[in-house]
C-alpha cells in the first residue's frame, strides 16, 4: 500500500488460467491496481506449478523439439475410435508424466481444492486476521471455492467475468460467444436512435443466417470473395471485442439484407472509421539507431541458440539452467548478466557473444533484451500441463465426450463447432494418461454463501458471458450483481468508473455500491 496505515484487510488477487501467472506480468500490470493501493495492500501470488513457483511442472521445457511420432500406435491403442488421431503434443505426455514422477509429483494434487488451501494457508501464514478477494475468470472458480472450503477469514468478494464451478463449461464454448453477440440486439434495441435505424434487427440477422447459408453473398473483392452464415456469425461474435467494428455492427447487418457489404469490406481494409489523426497519411519516419539492427539481431538469435544447445550435452542440467535464464528475463537483465550467463556454453561460442556483447551500443542491448525477453519468456503466462491437471480433475472427467459435443441451442452450423469438438476430443485424449482422478460430486453443486459479493459481469464478455454468472448467482444470498455495457472478459480493466465501484463496495461491502456511471459503457451505433 501507498498509505504508510493501511487497512488491516489486504486485497488478493486470484489470477486466471488455470494455470496462470500474476508474477511474471506484474511489472506490466500493477499500474491498473494502482488505486485500490491507496487503502489497501495489495498480494500477488502465483498457484503451484506454474512458473516462477518450485517446482515449475511443464512438458515444454523438457520434451520440447524432440519426435515422438514413433510412439502413436501405442497411445491411440489406448483410445476411442472418435478421439484419434491425437496430437503431437499429446504423444509426448507420457514421456514427460513420468518425469515429474521420477521427481515426487502427485499429479492429483493440482487442482481448485488444492489451490483453495494453499491460498487460505497463505493468507494465515501472512498473519492476516481477514482479507477480500478478487478473482477473474478462473480466479472467480478459485475464490467460490475459497468461499466455500476456507471462508472462516474471508471479508468480501469480487468474482470479475463468472467461471462457476457448477457449470458444465466444456459444453458451451461456442455458443457462449454467440450468446454475447445477440446482447448486440438489445443494446441497439435500447438505444433510441439504433432502434429508429434498424427496427427489425434481429429478425433481419436471423433471415440473413438462412440466406447467406443457402447463397453466400458476393463482396467483388478478390481476397474476400463472398460472405457466408459463418462469416456473418462471426462477425458479430467477434464485435464485442473491438468497440470500433461494433458501432458498425448494425449498419452492416441492414447492407447485408440489402444485399450490399460495403461498409463491411471498409471495415475489413481498416478504411473505418477516419484516422485519428484526421486524415494526416504523412509517413512516420525510420527510428534513428546507432547500432545495425541484423547485426543484434543475428546476435540475439545466436545467444538464444546457445541456451538451447545446452539441452543437447545434459537436458536435466538444462533445464534449471534454461530456467534461471528465463527467471533473469522476467526481473530484468543488463549486459553484465547476460556476460555472465555465457560461461554455461562452450568457451569458444562464449568468448564470441561475450565480444560482440561487449561492442553492442546500450541502444541495441535494450533492443536485443526485448527480443530476447519475448522469445524466452512469452510462453510462460500459462503452464499446459497445470491447465490441463486443474481441468481434468475440476471438469472434464465429470462429463462424456458425447455429452460434451451436444448442446448447440443457437443452432450454430456444424463447421463453427468442429474447434469445440476438436478441443474436446484433444482434451479427453490427455486426460485419460493423466492420472488426477476426478473431483468428489459436491465439488460440482452450487456454492452457498452469505460472504457480501460483487459481481462483475461484461455484457460483450464472449469467454465468460452473462449465462455464466446466472448460473451461481442464485445460491450467493449476499450478493451485488453489475452489469457493464460493451465490456469484455476483465471488466475491472475498463477503467476508473469500474475501479471506484469496486474500492466502494470493499469500503463497505453491506451497501450496494453506486454502479450508474456504468451507463458511460453503453455502445455508439453508426
Amino acid at each position: 500500500s501507498t498509505n504508510p496505515d493501511p487497512r488491516p484487510d489486504p486485497f488478493l488477487y486470484l489470477v486466471g488460467g488455470p494455470g496462470g501467472s500474476i508474477v511474471n506480468r506484474l511489472t506490466e500490470q500493477y499500474h491498473e491496481w494502482d488505486p485500490f493501493r491507496a487503502e489497501h495492500d495489495l498480494i500477488f501470488y502465483n498457484q503451484r506449478g506454474t512458473v516462477l513457483t518450485e517446482p515449475y511442472i511443464e512438458c515444454n521445457q523438457y520434451l520440447g523439439g524432440q519426435d515422438f511420432e514413433s510412439a502413436r500406435a501405442e497411445i491411440e491403442a489406448q483410445m476411442p475410435e472418435a478421439w484419434r488421431p491425437v496430437q503431437e503434443d499429446t504423444l509426448s505426455l507420457p514421456a514427460c508424466l513420468e518425469i515429474y514422477r521420477e521427481k515426487g509429483i502427485d499429479f492429483t494434487q493440482y487442482n481448485s481444492l488444492t489451490n483453495a488451501q494453499d491460498t487460505a494457508d497463505l493468507m494465515q501464514a501472512l498473519g492476516y486476521d481477514e482479507y477480500n478477494l478478487y478473482g477473474l475468470s478462473y480466479g472467480t472458480r478459485l475464490a467460490l471455492s475459497i468461499m466455500r472450503d476456507r471462508p472462516e477469514q474471508v471479508r468480501a468478494v469480487i468474482l470479475d467475468s463468472n467461471f462457476p464451478p457448477n457449470l458444465d463449461t466444456m459444453s458451451v464454448t461456442a455458443s457462449s460467444g454467440y450468446e454475447a453477440g445477440l446482447q448486440l440486439f438489445k443494446e441497439c434495441a435500447a438505444d433510441e436512435a439504433c432502434n429508429e435505424a434498424f427496427p427489425d434487427l434481429e429478425a433481419h440477422f436471423a433471415e440473413l443466417r438462412t440466406r447467406l447459408a443457402e447463397e453466400p453473398l458476393a463482396t467483388g473483392d478478390e481476397f474476400f470473395p463472398e460472405i457466408n452464415e459463418v462469416e456473418l456469425i462471426t462477425h458479430l461474435m467477434n464485435a464485442g471485442a473491438n468497440p470500433r467494428v461494433m458501432a458498425y455492427v448494425p449498419l452492416t447487418i441492414e447492407q447485408f439484407y440489402d444485399g450490399s457489404s460495403d461498409v463491411y469490406m471498409r471495415l475489413v481494409n481498416r478504411e473505418l472509421p477516419p484516422l485519428e489523426s484526421g486524415g494526416d497519411a504523412t509517413p512516420i519516419p525510420p527510428p534513428v539507431r546507432d547500432y545495425d539492427y541484423a547485426e543484434m539481431s543475428e546476435l540475439s538469435n545466436d545467444y538464444e541458440s546457445a541456451v538451447y544447445a545446452l539441452a543437447d550435452v545434459d537436458r536435466e542440467q538444462y533445464v534449471q539452467t534454461r530456467y534461471e535464464f528465463v527467471k533473469q528475463m522476467l526481473q530484468g537483465s543488463s549486459r553484465e548478466q547476460l556476460m555472465a550467463f555465457t560461461e554455461n556454453f562452450p568457451p569458444q561460442t562464449a568468448a564470441d557473444l561475450q565480444e560482440r556483447l561487449e561492442a553492442l551500443s546500450d541502444d541495441g542491448l535494450e533492443t536485443m533484451l526485448t527480443l530476447l525477453h519475448f522469445d524466452f519468456t512469452a510462453h510462460v503466462d500459462t503452464s499446459d500441463l497445470v491447465n490441463m491437471l486443474v481441468n481434468c480433475y475440476d471438469d472434464y472427467n465429470f462429463s462424456s465426450y458425447d455429452e460434451a459435443n451436444a448442446p448447440n441451442p443457437y443452432d450454430l452450423p456444424e463447421e463453427m463447432l468442429e474447434s469445440d469438438k476438436e478441443g474436446n476430443r484433444d482434451t479427453r485424449a490427455k486426460c485419460s494418461l493423466i492420472p488426477t482422478g476426478r473431483g468428489p460430486d459436491w465439488m460440482i453443486e452450487p456454492v452457498s454463501s452469505d460472504i457480501p459479493v460483487l459481481i462483475l459481469q461484461g455484457l460483450a464478455d464472449n469467454n465468460t458471458p452473462p449465462s455464466w454468472s446466472a448460473v451461481e448467482r442464485p445460491t450467493l444470498s449476499n450478493q451485488f450483481y453489475v452489469e457493464v455495457p460493451a465490456a469484455p472478459n476483465g471488466v475491472i480493466q475498463q477503467g476508473k468508473c469500474i475501479t471506484d465501484l469496486a474500492q466502494s463496495f470493499l469500503n463497505d461491502p453491506t451497501q450496494e455500491p453506486d454502479s450508474s456511471c456504468v451507463a458511460q459503457f453503453e455502445p455508439e451505433f453508426v
